[in-house]
C-alpha cells in the first residue's frame, strides 16, 4: 500500500500546473484526430483485459468524437487486426461507433507507424497536427504518438481520452510515459480545451 501511495504521490506531482507544458499547439487547417484501438479486447470489463477506466473512457470517445467532427477536425479510426476489414461492423469496437466518413486504419504492431501505412494516409490528406487518443496509454497511443514526433509530426495526447487494460495499468509506468512523450516534443492536454480552441478557430475562419 505504501508503494502505491508513493507512486499516486508521483503522478499528482506530474499533473501539478509547473510541471505541465505550457505552450499550446497551435491548430491551424491540418489537424487529424486518431482514435486508437477502441475494441473489445482491450476495453471491455468483461473479458480479460478491460476494467473500469477502459469502459469509462471508451464512452467519452464515442461521447465527445462527434465534437471533433463537428469541429472540422477528420478522425482515423486506428484498430489492431492482422488483416485490414472492410467495414467498421467487422471490427470489433467497444462503445466507440466510427462514422462512415471516418478513415479506417488496420495496423500489425503497437505503433501505427510501424504497422501501417498511415504516414502515407496522413500526407495524402495533408494532415500535420495529430491528436491522439484510446488504448493503451503505456504501449500502442505511447508507440503511435512517439514514431509520430519521430517523423515530423506534432503531437497532442488527449490525456482524459486515453486509458490503460490490465495489462498496462501501472501509475509508475504512466508518468514514466508522459514525461517522455512531453520530452520528446508532445503537449498533454485535456479534450475539452482543445475543442474551445478548435470551434475559436472554426469560427473566426473567414466565410
Amino acid at each position: 500500500m505504501a508503494n502505491f501511495r508513493e507512486q499516486l504521490k508521483k503522478v499528482f506531482v506530474f499533473f501539478k500546473p509547473e510541471n505541465l507544458e505550457v505552450q499550446k499547439i497551435k491548430y491551424e487547417g491540418d489537424v487529424a484526430l486518431l482514435v486508437i484501438d477502441v475494441q473489445r479486447e482491450f476495453c471491455d470489463p468483461d473479458g480479460r483485459r478491460g476494467n473500469a477506466e477502459t469502459a469509462e473512457v471508451s464512452k467519452r470517445i464515442q461521447s465527445i468524437v462527434p465534437e471533433f467532427r463537428k469541429a472540422g477536425i477528420p478522425v482515423y479510426a486506428v484498430y489492431f487486426s492482422e488483416k485490414k476489414k472492410k467495414n467498421a461492423s467487422d471490427i470489433d469496437f467497444y462503445e466507440f461507433t466510427p462514422h462512415p466518413d471516418d478513415v479506417l486504419v488496420a495496423k500489425n504492431d503497437d505503433s501505427a507507424f510501424q504497422g501501417s501505412n498511415i504516414k502515407k494516409i496522413l500526407q495524402r490528406d495533408k494532415r500535420k497536427t495529430l491528436l491522439t487518443c484510446g488504448f493503451n496509454l503505456n504501449a500502442c497511443v505511447k508507440s503511435t504518438a512517439m514514431d509520430a514526433l519521430i517523423e515530423g509530426f506534432d503531437v497532442c495526447l488527449l490525456r482524459d481520452l486515453t486509458g490503460n487494460d490490465n495489462g498496462n495499468d501501472y501509475s509508475n509506468i504512466t508518468n514514466d510515459t508522459l514525461t517522455k512523450v512531453r520530452d520528446m516534443g508532445a503537449t498533454i492536454e485535456e479534450s475539452g480545451e482543445v475543442l474551445t480552441r478548435l470551434r475559436d478557430r472554426k469560427n473566426a475562419a473567414p466565410a
